[in-house]
């Protein structure tokens, strides 16, 4: 039931990641790919790419760009959870 949500939150994520929160609050279809969405991601990269060579962003500066793709990182399958999901319930 949850795991859907688990490998969202906690999966590696997409090169590239746009949300209309309208319409999609909790982010859960990615619209990067949407060429209906094109110039708005576009746009946002550009501002993105800005920002990152302003601030000297590491993976941009050269000084370590693959420190962010180096952390350890969840492998294999996720276990599955007990079919007693009573521990998921608030008191």
């Amino acid at each position: 039931l949850i795991k859907k949500y688990f490998m969202s939150a906690t999966a590696k994520r997409p090169r590239e990641e746009l949300y209309n929160l309208a319409s999609d609050p909790f982010c859960m279809k990615n619209l990067a790919g949407d060429t209906y969405y094109e110039a708005v991601r576009r746009r946002l990269s550009k501002e993105l790419m800005k920002t990152l060579k302003e601030t000297g962003d590491t993976r941009l500066s050269g000084s370590n760009p693959e420190i962010w793709e180096t952390y350890p990182r969840l492998s294999g399958e996720i276990r599955d959870f007990p079919p007693d999901s009573s521990y998921l319930k608030r008191p």
